[in-house]
């Protein structure tokens, strides 16, 4: 039995998930993106971690002795930048948006396409998407995290009696708060 915190007696395993939690957690600080996408950020670091050499077979990747053959570095990218994904297999009518900006996640295990993250909270995996890999769209605030799934309407009824022109009549306003879910 080791003792509690020392990775260091548990072996390779553990050396390995220590590595590979604090660069996840070094690709959400960098792009600041919230933590509670640290699910999309571990399994990017692991799709690179797969395609990149090791220094157990130096000039080998995982990838190259897993398919033989060598990985294509074209498609990636930096988590967490800024992307804008062909939207029209998404869109419900010809007049919505083809496009809009959204922000890299990762890779998709099952298809060749990005996860890309809408300002609303919604991913989208698209295989036709345009980078700005300069812009980090979480450094400005992209996400309002305090109403990302309701939104507070603010309703005001006013109702003014009818009264002859030259006279005063107060008027009522009511203010009601209702929740909207999206």
């Amino acid at each position: 039995m080791s003792c509690s915190y020392t990775f260091q007696q548990n072996g390779r395993v553990e050396r390995k998930d220590k590595h590979v939690t604090e660069l996840g957690l070094t690709l959400l600080a960098h792009a600041k993106i919230p933590l509670h996408h640290w699910w999309e950020a571990f399994s990017t670091l692991v799709y690179l971690i797969n395609r990149f050499p090791s220094s157990v077979n130096p000039n080998e990747s995982p990838f190259s002795l897993l398919f033989g053959k060598k990985p294509d570095y074209d498609p990636l990218k930096p988590f967490g930048c800024a992307c804008y994904p062909c939207l029209k297999p998404y869109n419900q009518h010809k007049l919505q948006f083809h496009t809009t900006q959204c922000v890299l996640l990762g890779y998709n295990k099952s298809h060749k396409g990005y996860k890309c993250l809408n300002s609303h909270g919604k991913i989208f995996i698209s295989r036709h998407v345009v980078f700005n890999e300069n812009h980090f769209p979480f450094h400005d605030g992209f996400l309002d995290t305090r109403n990302s799934l309701k939104t507070l309407t603010r309703i005001i009824h006013i109702v003014l009696p009818s009264c002859p022109a030259g006279t005063t009549a107060s008027h009522t306003v009511e203010s009601t708060h209702r929740e909207v879910n999206h």
